[in-house]
C-alpha cells in the first residue's frame, strides 16, 4: 500500500447458495456482478420493510445474494474507516466498514439496537460477535436513530446477557432453538429472529419469529434439503410421566430425552409439545 493511500484489497469469502453481503470498500463500480463474479444474475436483494431487487450495493446496506459455489472475491478500493447509518424501528439489513467492528463497539448513542439481535447468515442465522467487512447483518432497532461504525471506537455497549444457558436446546441444521424456560416479557425482544431469508435458503424458527418457547409450539422450517438433522439436549425434565415430544406433519412422534440426534424428512411444520406419553403395550411377567 502506497504511503498516504487508503487503497486496499479485501478477500471476501462466500458459501454456495444464499449469502448476506455488504460493500466492504469505496469503489468506482459497485454493481454486484463486478464485485462478486461468482454471483447469480438478478439475485441481489436489499430490505426496506420487505425485499427489493437491486443491481448495486450501497455502503451501510446489507443484501442477500446467491453464489454458484463456495469461494471468495478479491475487492479493491478505498478503505471506509467510519460510517454512520440510519436505522428504522424494526429489522434493518446493514453492513459495516473495511475492518471488523465488535458488536460491543458499535456507537449507539440512543441505545436503540436490541441486545442480542445482530445476526449474520452462514447456511443459517447465527448471533454475530462482530460486523465483518463484506458481510451483511440484521439488527433490530427499538426506535429510529443513527449508529456509527468506526475502527477506533472503544467498547461502549453492554455485553448481552443470554438467558438461554439453562434451557433445553434443539439444533436444526446448525440453527439453535431453545425451549422449556420462560423469558420475562420485557426481554423477549432479544430472542426474536430476523425476517425469513428469500426462497431457497434454509431457516428454522418457532412460530412467532422467535428462537425460544416455554411450552407447546410450532416450528416453521424453510429448507432446500430433502432431510434435516435435529440434535437435542434436554437438561430440564418435562416432569413426572411427562415428555418433550417432537411431532412431524406426517404423524411421527419422537420423544426427546437427554441428548441425541435424529434425521427426518424435511417438512414445513413440526410441533414441540410437553405431554404425557401413554405406553403402547403392557406386559405381565411371572414374579
Amino acid at each position: 500500500v502506497a504511503e498516504g493511500s487508503s487503497e486496499m484489497t479485501l478477500e471476501i469469502t462466500h458459501l454456495e447458495g444464499w449469502n448476506m453481503v455488504g460493500l466492504p470498500l469505496s469503489v468506482e463500480d459497485a454493481s454486484y456482478g463486478t464485485l462478486f463474479t461468482d454471483a447469480v444474475d438478478e439475485t441481489l436483494y436489499g430490505f426496506d420493510g420487505s425485499y427489493y431487487g437491486s443491481d448495486v450495493l450501497e455502503a451501510g446496506n446489507g443484501y442477500w445474494l446467491v453464489f454458484t459455489n463456495d469461494g471468495s472475491a478479491d475487492i479493491s478500493g478505498e478503505a471506509i474507516t467510519s460510517l454512520t447509518i440510519s436505522l428504522s424501528e424494526g429489522w434493518n439489513l446493514i453492513a459495516g466498514i473495511s475492518s471488523s467492528v465488535p458488536v460491543e463497539s458499535i456507537s449507539d448513542p440512543g441505545g436503540i439496537i436490541v441486545s442480542g439481535t445482530i445476526y449474520g447468515y452462514s447456511s443459517s442465522y447465527y448471533n454475530a460477535d462482530a460486523i465483518e467487512p463484506g458481510k451483511g447483518y440484521w439488527a433490530n432497532a427499538s426506535a429510529d436513530g443513527d449508529v456509527t461504525f468506526d475502527e477506533g471506537l472503544a467498547r461502549s455497549r453492554p455485553v448481552f446477557e443470554d438467558m438461554t444457558a439453562g434451557a433445553n436446546r434443539l439444533t436444526i441444521n446448525g440453527q439453535d432453538l431453545y425451549f422449556g424456560i420462560d423469558i420475562p416479557a420485557d426481554k423477549m425482544m432479544s430472542y426474536r429472529l430476523p425476517p425469513k431469508p428469500p426462497s431457497g435458503a434454509f431457516d428454522v424458527r418457532f412460530k412467532g419469529n422467535t428462537k425460544i418457547r416455554g411450552k407447546n409450539s410450532e416450528i416453521e422450517v424453510m429448507s432446500p434439503y430433502e432431510t434435516i438433522t435435529i440434535s437435542y439436549d434436554v437438561v430440564l425434565d418435562a416432569g413426572e410421566y411427562m415428555h418433550w415430544v417432537l411431532g412431524t406433519g406426517s404423524g411421527e412422534e419422537y420423544i426427546l430425552e437427554q441428548d441425541g440426534e435424529i434425521t427426518v424428512p424435511t417438512e414445513e411444520t413440526f410441533t414441540l409439545e410437553r405431554k404425557a406419553v401413554v405406553p403402547i403395550a403392557y406386559a405381565l411377567h411371572q414374579n
